[in-house]
């Protein structure tokens, strides 16, 4: 069953990302640096961690809906794969051959930006870029990929998730979860103290599981009927606590976000972010249908994003890069009007190309990777399943 306002919730996530990364990113930082503006670029930021959260709530919830299955890893894979290497490998290749012909043009803009300080290539083709870019210790170097690092953590959770699925009772997996959202801002405040670079915990699984597991939690939540029939019961309660956690992200009593702040303290401004998102997630399933969170967050524009969420994070780096040096011949800049309209026109541009990406060679892969069916065959175990995938 699909939930369209888990859409929404990812239309969200990605139009967050993409306002960050085409205009925020690119007004100059004197120009941005005006009081309270760094807790706004935090939670445009946090569109990541949204994802991270949705990620772990629907991947969690379908491996645990399908444990007993007899083709349990096979199915999933299978399905993975349709879902995530179509259009990865295809900006891969877009960049791969921007490397080949780069020294038959002059384009200093490319080296200023797209192209600069590029990870290994193998370790974008194996999805490990994300540790060449913790050692790097930069901002993720070459623009054209530099977002994928996301999804060298989700091939990495979803290498992990399925064993652990497989082999652990749910009091384990709830205990395992429980223990690696404390160990992350553990994790990552370590490793920003010792480097003193905020991207060598930034870019790690270790570094992000707490996101992945606040989801999966929920999906476990979901999944037993007691502890949802509470939640339900003490809704306002839980509304009024995750409004205190917003209020708490938007002043110094957490001071994730402050400059100011030292990096074990800014690390749990990550994991409050992700227990805000993970309730935004399970809410969706504590009131009816008819109430107006659910029918904001199923809204058509809002789906409609959350539908093209996948090419439009994937492809907007390249496109905001590609269209500033071709037009303005520099990196992406944004200090006068004209830029401003250009910026303008790469988020039209490159909603259109995620449209036509979806429809037209994702879907078709996708629902090719679809035939391949649970099959329970294996006997029941412990674990309650529910009518959610």
């Amino acid at each position: 069953m699909r939930f369209r306002e888990l859409d929404g919730l990812r239309g969200i996530a990605c139009l967050v990302v993409l306002f960050d990364h085409v205009i925020v990113s690119s007004i100059p930082v004197a120009d941005f640096q005006f009081r309270g503006a760094w807790r706004l670029s935090q939670w445009l930021v946090g569109g990541v961690d949204l994802f991270f959260v949705l990620s772990g709530f629907l991947i969690g919830g379908i491996l645990l809906d399908h444990r007993n299955a007899a083709n349990y890893f096979r199915v999933f894979w299978i399905r993975r794969i349709g879902r995530i290497m179509p259009v990865y490998y295809l900006l891969f290749a877009s960049f791969c051959i921007m490397l080949l012909i780069r020294p038959w043009f002059a384009a200093p803009w490319l080296e200023d930006y797209l192209l600069k300080n590029p990870m290994p290539v193998w370790t974008y083709g194996l999805f490990v870029q994300n540790f060449a870019q913790s050692i790097d210790g930069g901002d993720g170097g070459a623009r054209w990929v530099a977002s994928t690092w996301s999804l060298g953590i989700e091939e990495q959770f979803y290498l992990l998730l399925p064993v652990l699925v497989y082999l652990l009772n749910r009091r384990r997996l709830l205990l395992l979860a429980i223990a690696c959202i404390f160990a992350a801002p553990v994790v990552r405040g370590y490793l920003w103290q010792a480097s003193g670079s905020l991207f060598t915990g930034y870019f790690l699984l270790p570094g992000r599981m707490d996101s992945l597991m606040f989801g999966f939690l929920a999906a476990l939540v979901l999944r037993h009927a007691p502890t949802l029939a509470w939640c339900r019961r003490f809704r306002v309660g839980l509304d009024l606590a995750s409004l205190a956690v917003f209020a708490a992200l938007n002043t110094t009593l957490i001071g994730g976000s402050s400059p100011s702040a030292s990096f074990v303290i800014r690390s749990m401004d990550f994991s409050f972010r992700a227990a805000f998102f993970a309730y935004l997630v399970l809410r969706v399933f504590l009131v009816d249908e008819t109430a107006i969170y659910r029918q904001l967050l199923g809204s058509r524009v809002l789906v409609f994003f959350g539908l093209i969420s996948y090419a439009l994070y994937m492809y907007h780096p390249a496109i905001n890069g590609l269209l500033f040096g071709m037009i303005l011949g520099t990196a992406p800049v944004i200090a006068t009007p004209v830029e401003a309209v250009v910026a303008g026109a790469i988020v039209v541009v490159s909603i259109a190309l995620a449209w036509l990406s979806t429809r037209y060679f994702e879907m078709p892969i996708r629902r090719l990777a679809a035939r391949a069916a649970y099959s329970e065959k294996r006997p029941a175990r412990h674990v309650q399943a529910a009518a959610f995938q």
